[in-house]
């Protein structure tokens, strides 16, 4: 009787653990379902009108110029997401930037227009993102645009569950009047209809296509059956780069009109190297020279004031977006400055030294980050007499002489000089760029004159036409510097020194890293994005890229312990706060992610690549410590980049240039003091932009066997080591170059 009472003890226990998990499934069930339906059955909290604008004291320039606005913008924190809990209603965001003028214009038509304003007001809890201060969500706004097979244009509008996930977006751009209105109309139409109505699948179905989304980020592209070694990557990607190029050819990226410069450096680097055949490198130097040629010659340069324009509007030079950046001067100084010590051409080395020279004294000392002429439906950059020039425009401006003289020298005619490639609709018909493509040699003996009369002469011309320019042209400036932007100038002072090699000419970059070191690394949370003392945000992986690599370089410049150590300690905080399971650094943290999702900038997505950057100073910390750490990322790199690279070689220079480092690096090891005049010398020799990118310097250490000993205990020397074999040993700056060419460019 035993056995039936058991069995029915058994029996009873099952159907009891079967009705407490149905009870306890259908209570998980039913909170899953009361997440998803939210917005539902539970009552709102906190009404929109409740909301007031936060951006008085905003973060940056250009998200302060919402401060004023009737619309409630609320700051970009994960306090939205709560504000849309309680209110129960979508976030709309606007994504925008000083830089292009037409963000703050579209923010302007937005507030100043009642049913524009209505509409969102009355649905949205709204806020502004700045790229300036948070460039991962530029990022994103690239990877959404590709999604809808769209060009990336800011502002950029994004609308947000209460959870910060997507549910629709819109590149905007110079959208204004009916076609933004009902841009906006229609978009709200859309998302009014599936909020209220279906709010469920609305959710879990943003949520699914999210985490979609991050499996696209996150996984690994076509793997290559073996990763080749990083010299046999640098050596075929830049014999493809060099092959892009035709004679008359001033296209060479693709990537929305930016400035190629990393693709120049690069071409320039294979040009100097004997991993490449003697016909390659004649390609790669004809590209780089007559690409660079162009840039200084045509539209793209500011020929009023010697600066340079962020980006271009056409494949070529002739119609350029008249912004600028002072990263874009300092990349476009540092790039010609070794275009011109790999060439020996001194019209590049003259160019870059006076950009980086105005770079120093109108960007850095009067802390601007970007200037953009503001655009409005009165008002364009593009009005004659502003950027672009009619005949009327100049003769209210010059003497009649004078027209004539600009016209020949900026290659003017009244009829106006864009060519139809750039002005397909004819926009800008009968306008004309400023560009010198005459010399001022060839100039002065058409004209009978000498070439110093002639230039005195253009410098009253240039001076009146700037006069007449920032007279009649407003404009929206960021004075908000990262520290990205003082990184890049501190690379482009490096290079400067080591092509004058002159002591006091370090000055300028030791003062910089000074105030980078003392401004922008907080004692507890490490290196920030802006000055931690008025914008402590924490910094992103394009700033610990840049940052470290500068550091980098200026150990390699000076070999004091100091700016190792610091370039280590950023690249270590680095790898800390931004590691991810792939091993790839993110570009934020995930503490720092509003919206849900993971980035690596693995590609030169506005201009740059954080990886390809990072690869740089990872490359350098490998080869002068030895740290394993260092070697795992750099492997992570290889898998993850080289299929890429293989797609598009363009779109990945950063990461070829660290390639130029090869697989086992190149060490100059340093014995003795480099205080010294012979040391200083040697030390100079190995920082010229004919050697350093292609090596790297350190200091010898105790455990350096294979040095050997000095005749005297005080003789200073370089020893050349890969893989752990000795290359050559040189005392004398003369010897050392026989060497390095050797070895560099086999010849």
């Amino acid at each position: 009787m035993r056995l039936p009472s058991i069995t029915s003890a058994l029996i009873g226990l099952c159907l009891l653990m079967i009705s407490c998990g149905e009870k306890e499934t259908k209570s998980r069930k039913e909170t899953r379902i009361d997440e998803d339906n939210h917005f539902a059955d539970t009552g709102v909290e906190m009404e929109l009108d409740s909301l007031k604008n936060e951006l008085a004291d905003g973060n940056s320039d250009f998200s302060k110029s919402f401060g004023q606005d009737e619309i409630a913008w609320q700051k970009w924190n994960p306090s939205l997401l709560e504000k849309a809990k309680l209110t129960q209603s979508p976030i709309f965001a606007l994504v925008g930037s000083t830089v292009g003028g037409t963000s703050r214009s579209v923010g302007k038509e937005l507030t100043e227009t009642p049913n524009l304003r209505k509409l969102l007001t009355e649905r949205y809890v709204c806020t502004v993102i700045d790229t300036h201060i948070y460039p991962e969500i530029e990022l994103l706004c690239y990877q959404l645009a590709r999604e809808m097979k769209r060009a990336t244009t800011f502002p950029f509008f994004i609308w947000l569950t209460h959870e910060g996930i997507p549910l629709n977006w819109m590149p905007i751009g110079a959208q204004s009047g009916r076609e933004l209105e009902m841009t906006l109309e229609h978009a709200t139409s859309m998302i009014e209809d599936s909020w209220v109505n279906y709010s469920k699948d609305t959710i879990i179905h943003s949520r699914i296509e999210n985490e979609r989304r991050q499996e696209r980020f996150e996984s690994a592209p076509h793997q290559v059956e073996t990763t080749p070694a990083r010299e046999e990557t640098f050596r075929s990607s830049t014999r493809h780069l060099s092959s892009l190029y035709r004679f008359g050819d001033q296209d060479l990226d693709y990537i929305g009109g930016l400035t190629p410069t990393n693709s120049l450096e690069l071409l320039a680097l294979g040009s100097n190297s004997h991993l490449l055949t003697d016909e390659v490198r004649k390609r790669c130097h004809n590209a780089a020279s007559e690409v660079a040629n162009a840039l200084i010659k045509e539209a793209l340069k500011d020929h009023l004031n010697g600066s340079y324009f962020f980006a271009r509007r056409t494949t070529d030079w002739s119609l350029p977006a008249f912004s600028k950046t002072i990263a874009s001067q300092a990349e476009i100084a540092h790039m010609l400055i070794r275009l011109g010590t790999i060439f020996n051409n001194d019209l590049f080395l003259e160019e870059g030294l006076s950009v980086l020279s105005i770079t120093e004294e109108a960007w850095l000392q009067q802390s601007l980050s970007s200037i953009s002429p503001t655009e409005s439906s009165t008002e364009s950059p593009d009005d004659p007499g502003k950027y672009l020039w009619d005949l009327k425009s100049l003769e209210k401006t010059l003497t009649e002489e004078e027209v004539t003289l600009a016209l020949s020298a900026f290659s003017m005619t009244p009829k106006g000089n864009i060519p139809a490639a750039a002005d397909p609709l004819e926009e800008f018909y009968t306008l004309n760029t400023l560009r010198q493509s005459r010399s001022l040699s060839e100039l002065a003996n058409q004209i009978g004159q000498s070439s110093t009369q002639l230039s005195e002469k253009l410098e009253i011309i240039k001076k009146k036409l700037l006069t007449h320019r920032e007279k009649n042209t407003s404009y929206e400036r960021e004075s908000t510097l990262t520290v990205a932007d003082l990184a890049l100038v501190l690379k482009a002072q490096l290079a400067r020194a080591g092509h004058l090699k002159e002591r006091h000419h370090l000055k300028p970059a030791i003062i910089l890293a000074e105030r980078i070191s003392q401004e922008f690394y907080h004692p507890q949370k490490g290196l920030t994005r802006f000055p931690h003392s008025k914008n402590p945000i924490p910094a992103r992986c394009q700033d610990y890229a840049n940052t470290a690599n500068a550091f980098f370089l200026l150990n390699q410049a000076t070999l004091e312990v100091k700016w190792l150590t610091l370039a280590l300690k950023t690249l270590d905080e680095a790898i800390t706060t931004l590691i991810s399971e792939n091993g790839l650094l993110s570009e934020i943290s995930d503490d720092e992610r509003i919206i849900p999702l993971r980035q690596n900038n693995r590609s030169m997505i506005f201009g740059e690549s954080s990886l390809g950057v990072l690869d740089l100073s990872l490359n350098r910390a490998w080869a002068i410590t030895g740290d394993e750490k260092y070697r795992v990322i750099l492997d992570a790199h290889t898998e993850s980049l080289t299929p890429l690279v293989k797609r598009s070689t363009v779109n990945h220079t950063d990461y070829l240039t660290s390639c130029a480092l090869g697989t086992h690096p190149l060490v100059a090891v340093m014995k003795g003091d480099p205080a010294q005049a012979n040391g200083y010398e040697l030390l100079a020799t190995l920082n010229s932009q004919k050697h350093l990118p292609y090596l790297t310097i350190r200091t010898a250490k105790p455990s350096d066997t294979q040095l050997g000993h000095s005749d005297s205990a005080l003789e200073t020397s370089i020893t050349l080591l890969r893989n752990g074999k000795v290359l050559g040993r040189a005392t004398q700056p003369q010897d050392l170059e026989k060497i390095l060419a050797r070895i560099i460019t086999g010849k």
